[in-house]
């Protein structure tokens, strides 16, 4: 019976990941101009006219509503695609959330960060490349 008293106050002060306090998923549809971030259980798929990615997942944002995560991003041109033979590049992932709105960042190495304002359930009409 003592064993349960122990394994209840070790649950009271079991010390908490400061990291993970007030962490929560980020999930479902956000967009913006010509992007869509669609947010699921094992990362995240984002879609643009002329580019898409992965991001590794699942996303949790801790409690100042930042995220930083791993995934994949390409651009592509208008018109027909060269087969790839090289892998799709690297990309890291960040993303602040206040409210509705997302400010997310991609860095690709060898090209600069883009930032895009995303706003929850909104899912703007892509024009793919031409």
């Amino acid at each position: 019976m003592m064993w349960k008293y122990l394994l209840m106050a070790a649950a009271v002060f079991a010390p908490i990941d400061a990291a993970q306090a007030g962490a929560r998923e980020l999930s479902g549809t956000w967009g913006g101009e010509r992007t869509i971030v669609t947010f699921g259980k094992s990362g995240a798929e984002v879609q643009s006219d002329c580019a898409n990615g992965t991001i590794q997942g699942p996303i949790r944002i801790n409690a100042a509503g930042k995220f930083a995560a791993k995934g994949t991003f390409q651009s592509f041109g208008g018109g027909p695609q060269a087969i790839e033979l090289a892998p799709i590049p690297a990309a890291q992932f960040g993303g602040h959330v206040s409210g509705k709105t997302l400010i997310l960042s991609i860095k690709v190495k060898g090209s600069p960060t883009q930032t895009l304002t995303l706003r929850e359930g909104v899912r703007p009409k892509l024009i793919r490349c031409l």
